[in-house]
């Protein structure tokens, strides 16, 4: 998962499958991370996802939640859904200083590049 999160390697690595999850240990961690990936195998049922579970439905899986349930999250229509898979959009009105309103799309985007930060994150 941490190369996955990382600047560079996530779009090589976001299509990986998941096949065999066993979480292990009898604590408060693996109770949590027990819940939480039932909660994803949940929403994957409620939203009718077929196929292989992989490390972009894991990143993803809670947007696509909440775009189904929009009473959860008010602003989540405001959302720009594209096929850019390294960056999240959303529309925003933007009062200018002419006090006039400008319709923006703002985007926050992982900037790719040749050297993965994993390896050396200060170059």
């Amino acid at each position: 998962m941490d190369t996955y999160r990382s600047d560079h390697c996530r779009h090589t690595t976001f299509t990986t499958q998941i096949r065999k999850v066993e979480i292990l240990g009898d604590n408060p961690l693996s109770s949590d991370i027990k819940k939480t990936f039932s909660l994803l195998n949940e929403q994957r049922t409620n939203l009718q996802r077929k196929g292989n579970l992989t490390l972009m439905e894991v990143a993803t899986i809670q947007s696509k939640h909440l775009q189904s349930h929009p009473s959860l999250c008010p602003n989540i229509n405001n959302l720009v859904v594209s096929e850019e898979i390294n960056a999240c959009t959303f529309s925003t009105l933007v009062e200018m200083e002419d006090e006039t309103i400008e319709q923006w799309e703002i985007q926050f985007k992982n900037e790719t590049h040749n050297h993965p930060t994993e390896i050396e994150p200060f170059g």
